[in-house]
């Protein structure tokens, strides 16, 4: 599993797109000071996303798994998944994950949808339709 920690610029970045269809998302802190699982990354994870790459991510708080349901893999046992994946690759049933996590986060995250789930149109006296 190779690591990829130094993409710290646009360019570095879209060279580890390029190069891997597989990401690992490790948490900094793995519980929170009151012991409570980590959340989940979504700044990182939304890049990768974005970009129809496959998350295979450590276990997060139980809310964010929810929100990312279907879209990050969540392993208890990462190394494992992570091989299991790129072995699956060649058979190409990752390619068909990777282009369904991906409609779903576009789905999920486009920006009607969120202020739909966010209670904005509600709120502002909008029709949920006005943005589309």
């Amino acid at each position: 599993m190779p690591a990829a920690d130094e993409a710290w610029n646009d360019t570095a970045l879209a060279a580890l797109l390029q190069r891997y269809d597989v990401f690992v998302n490790l948490h900094k802190d793995r519980r929170t000071r009151s012991g409570r699982a980590a959340a989940l990354e979504s700044f990182r994870n939304s890049l990768l996303l974005s970009a129809r790459k496959l998350v295979i991510s450590e276990r997060a708080h139980a809310r964010d798994e929810s929100e990312y349901d279907g879209m990050v893999v969540f392993s208890d046992d990462i190394a494992s998944d992570y091989y299991r994946l790129v072995d699956d690759m060649h058979a190409g049933s990752v390619a068909r994950m990777l282009i369904r996590s991906s409609a779903k986060f576009r789905e999920r995250f486009a920006p009607v949808e969120l202020f739909r789930r966010a209670g904005i149109y509600h709120a502002w006296g909008l029709k949920e339709d006005a943005g589309r």
